[in-house]
């Protein structure tokens, strides 16, 4: 009986933890088209190769004070809280578009997603943080104001568009069907590319500075090179799929990915 005691003292918090750990989830069956997240403020994506998406959060809180006990949140969009999770997720067709009940909501939310599923995502308040985006190997379209964008073993094509924040993408392979587009009003932005990676580059700072290690074959007229002002037109491993990178404020780092 003593053995038993021991045993479910030291088995109860590792229960207590695992179900934090599994958290709270929505799923939606998906196995191709588009994923539309908007204002929802704290997000990570991430790849998988399952045909559903998968919303989850590990610490859901539902907003609700004191004052506010018995009532639901409402908004002028008419949204409800159809996941259970403090966000509505209507799927139409093969689109599925994520929206939150509060605006300033403090849940971080992984969504999951389809490698064939193309993922569009905004924001415009000032309660963005950091997006995070890992294992996609879809379209990617993002367009924000505040938030910085960290991107890991993604290919494109993509077209990531933020004013305050910075930019760190690390690609696994680099996509040849459409463009790459990354640009920054003020913030930094920094780029891996595998050794490999055949491209069109022009990479633009208007006030910054700009630092590679590729071996670039810049574009000539005239028998000059063309650079200056910030801006540098060129190519690697013969030329490929056009990567356009921009900041105005801030440096731009292009560097092979160890």
């Amino acid at each position: 009986m003593k053995r038993f005691s021991i045993l479910a003292i030291i088995t109860l918090p590792f229960l207590i933890y695992s179900t934090t750990i599994l958290g709270q989830e929505y799923k939606v069956d998906l196995s191709s088209g588009k994923v539309k997240i908007r204002e929802v403020n704290k997000v990570s994506i991430v790849g998988h190769d399952e045909n559903s998406l998968v919303v989850s959060t590990r610490h859901h809180k539902n907003g609700e004070q004191e004052r506010a006990r018995g009532l639901k949140a409402i908004n002028s969009l008419g949204l409800e809280d159809n996941s259970g999770l403090g966000l509505s997720v209507v799927k139409s067709g093969d689109e599925v578009e994520i929206r939150p009940i509060l605006r300033n909501s403090d849940n971080r939310y992984t969504i999951y997603v389809p490698k064939n599923v193309a993922i569009f995502y905004e924001h415009s308040s000032h309660n963005g943080e950091d997006l995070r985006v890992k294992n996609v190997q879809s379209e990617l379209d993002v367009t924000v104001k505040f938030n910085s964008v960290y991107l890991e073993d993604v290919s494109g094509p993509m077209t990531i568009n933020t004013v305050h924040g910075k930019v760190e993408a690390a690609f696994s392979q680099v996509s040849q069907q459409n463009a790459i587009s990354i640009v920054s009003a003020h913030g930094l932005i920094d780029v891996a590319l595998p050794s490999d990676t055949k491209a069109k580059l022009r990479l633009k700072s208007r006030h910054g500075e700009i630092f590679s290690d590729m071996d670039i074959d810049y574009e000539v007229t005239s028998d000059l090179r063309k650079i200056g002002a910030g801006d540098i037109t060129g190519s690697i491993n013969g030329g490929g799929v056009d990567i356009h990178l921009s900041s105005n404020h801030s440096n731009i780092y292009l560097r092979t990915k160890k």
